[in-house]
């Protein structure tokens, strides 16, 4: 059963921690006690002889002794310990009375036991010893009434016990002297102690008080500048949504209008070049506005791969024609090697493999001059995924024989706008392809590695996994080989709806040749009215428009019921994800970015308006060409003279198509009777046919 009392809880809770705090000093102060206990015992020890108390002494005093000494080592600076200590001095002080026969006076032992245990700093023991004291002078007190003294003056030999007095006490009272002084320093020591504790709780206090205040004034600040950058990304973004905007529009006009004005059969050579060249330098000029907004994008983690089904072999041979044809031009040898067990497909964003693929393999032909470039695709290995798909590591490798990259010029070709090299290669770049590229690897899980020999070429890899696909249809090229020239059945209509004229005169230029009837809307307002009343069978809307933008009419004409179904797809400078996603929440089926490309606009009208396009064949002449008339192709071909052939033989073993086209218009120059060779060579290297040239050029070095 507990005492519940308020204040003597407080006052034992309290004592817990004093005696915590005070624990080294009472250790000290029970070694003291011990010395006593062994000083009295020898005292005890001493007068045994006089009133023969030796038995008591043994009885009495060593057990007391040695317990205590037992309780200093056991439990040294514990409360059973100090308790002891203040009853064991008591004990001897009664066993020297006993001693001297009841005439000893005891007083001044038990003042110096109080002070002794003062030392302790605990009221228990002082409650114990002075209880202690009350009963022995109670009990002698008693005695003195039955005829036994306890003064000392009582005692005929006055002298006598006056010396044993001051024999007995001497040393004791030393031994308090001495205790007194070392209670006093020890005191100061303590409160000294307690006061250097409080001012370190304090400093410690304030320590905590400055750092919590440093913490929020860093909190505050790194909020303030997270808010900055925020605000900074968010300009960024905004400016660079707004320039490309407005750099795109004109693109719009410019690449428009060249994809258009190449349709003419009879465009002579110079003014095919020239359109060529308008043509490349907006797709140059394009391609360096897409690297920068990607880039921006991937800085601000706002990138996201599109996963679909790729059928690989497809995909990759559409890379190699492309790289090839580059490879060409410049009379390098380009190797595509397909290691087997590759997988037939697999999911991967189309768009960003392509990019990355296309931007290592343009740069491996740009540095070469002469050698090869190679593309070497194979696969690691193939597992079974946790979720029990297959995925494979497929590793992309391009090699060429180019230039090279000297080891300080490696630290920093992934940075961005740094491009290394010989000067004149630089200016045909926009110093983004490899850095995008190394974050496009890293986006799909791999690393972009390179390794490179100054004047013996280079190599890049990289590793990426990819969930294999078993089915997936091969997409048909053939269409890319042909030109659309109409489609079959009845007429469709098309409004296009644009605030920029040169925009709505573009795809008016590009539909209508093809058969389409073309109806035109300067803004929102207009689109609603013209859909309502012509109710046509595809809208091309831009977005962002005057009077009503192109958000507000597609909701719009989605509530009116009679038009709510129409196809629309919407054509848009603004080509960040937000304006994409926008554009389907209002209800537009797609979304082409400006600049228009002709292919990408007809691929999505055929899947929306079910086409079937009439096609024309069609094989692109360059300037350099020898225009060749389908009367000189069916000729009798004559061969030139022995050298000329095995020249051109070279060639062809060495897959040197432009020089071979350079050498069909030669053998024209040198008689017109070679024309009809001239022209089977032109069409054959055009089509990049090197078997074919082979077997011809052989057939007339066996005849001669």
């Amino acid at each position: 059963m507990s005492i519940n009392i308020p204040i003597f809880n407080k006052i034992i809770a309290s004592e817990a921690a004093f005696d915590e705090l005070l624990k080294p000093y009472r250790e000290r102060a029970d070694r003291i006690m011990v010395g006593m206990n062994i000083f009295l015992f020898l005292v005890c020890l001493a007068l045994a002889p006089l009133h023969n108390t030796l038995i008591a002494v043994g009885v009495i005093g060593l057990p007391t002794l040695l317990l205590s000494i037992w309780l200093t080592n056991k439990y040294p600076g514990e409360l059973k310990t100090r308790l002891f200590m203040a009853l064991g001095f008591m004990i001897y002080t009664a066993l020297i009375i006993h001693q001297n026969g009841g005439v000893t006076e005891a007083h001044f032992s038990a003042f110096g036991l109080i002070g002794v245990l003062l030392y302790y700093r605990d009221w228990r023991t002082i409650i114990v010893a002075t209880v202690s004291i009350y009963l022995h002078h109670l009990v002698l007190g008693y005695a003195q009434t039955l005829g036994s003294p306890i003064y000392v003056f009582n005692n005929p030999h006055f002298w006598v016990m006056f010396g044993s007095h001051i024999t007995y006490f001497l040393p004791f009272i030393t031994m308090m002297s001495y205790l007194s002084i070392w209670l006093r320093r020890e005191g100061y020591s303590n409160q000294e102690d307690l006061l250097a504790l409080k001012r370190a709780e304090l400093k410690l206090q304030q320590l905590n008080q400055e750092l919590e205040h440093r913490v929020e004034e860093r909190t505050a600040q790194l909020k303030e500048a997270k808010e900055k950058a925020e605000v900074a990304s968010q300009a960024k973004s905004e400016f660079l949504s707004s320039m490309s905007h407005e750099l795109r529009t004109p693109l719009n006009g410019i690449l428009g209008y060249a994809q258009i004005l190449r349709r003419d059969r009879h465009l002579s050579p110079d003014r095919d070049k020239g359109l060529k060249i308008i043509h490349q330098s907006g797709n140059h000029l394009l391609t360096l506005i897409n690297d920068i907004l990607d880039l921006s994008k991937i800085e601000a983690r706002k990138l996201e791969l599109h996963l679909t089904d790729i059928h690989l072999a497809n995909f990759l041979s559409g890379v190699a024609g492309i790289i090839k044809m580059r490879a060409t031009e410049k009379d390098i040898l380009f190797q595509y090697e397909a290691l087997p067990d590759l997988p037939t497909g697999i999911q991967a964003d189309e768009k960003r493999l392509r990019q990355v693929l296309l931007n290592l393999l343009g740069n491996a032909v740009k540095f070469t001059d002469r050698g090869t470039v190679t593309l070497e695709v194979s696969s690691l290995q193939q597992y079974r995924s946790d979720d029990s798909t297959f995925e494979t590591t497929l590793r992309f490798e391009v090699r060429d024989t180019g230039v090279g990259i000297n080891p300080q010029q490696l630290a920093k070709i992934f940075q961005p706008f740094e491009q290394v090299g010989d000067v004149k290669r630089r200016a045909a770049g926009t110093g983004l392809g490899l850095t995008i590229s190394r974050q496009l690897v890293e986006l799909m899980g791999g690393q972009l590695q390179v390794s490179s020999e100054l004047g013996k070429g280079s190599t890049f890899w990289f590793e990426a996994t990819f969930p294999v696909v078993e089915q997936v249809t091969a997409q048909d090229q053939l269409s890319k080989q042909r030109r659309i020239v109409g489609y079959q059945g009845k007429r469709r209509q098309i409004l296009v709806v644009d605030d920029k004229e040169e925009n709505r005169l573009v795809l008016q230029n590009m539909l209508e040749p093809l058969g389409f009837e073309i109806a035109l809307g300067e803004d929102g307002q207009q689109e609603i009215e013209l859909a309502q009343q012509i109710k046509p069978d595809c809208i091309l809307t831009d977005l962002v428009m005057p009077v009503k933008t192109g958000f507000e009419a597609v909701k719009e004409i989605r509530e009116i019921s009679e038009i709510e179904n129409v196809i629309i797809i919407a054509i848009s400078a603004s080509v960040l994800e937000m304006d994409k996603k926008q554009s389907q929440i209002a209800g537009c089926e797609a979304f082409l970015p400006k600049p228009v490309d002709e292919q990408k606009l007809l691929a999505l009208l055929q899947e929306y308006l079910q086409l079937d396009w009439i096609y024309e064949d069609v094989a692109e002449s360059s300037s350099s060409d020898l225009v060749i008339t389908e009367a000189a192709a069916t000729q009798t071909l004559i061969a030139p003279p022995p050298e000329e052939m095995e020249l051109l033989y070279e060639l062809a073993m060495l897959g040197s198509m432009k020089k071979i086209r350079e050498r069909a218009i030669y053998l024209v120059e040198l008689d017109e009777k070679y024309a009809p060779l001239a022209a089977k060579l032109q069409a054959l290297a055009q089509g990049f046919q090197e078997k074919a040239i082979v077997n011809l050029v052989e057939q007339y070095l066996t005849q001669k």
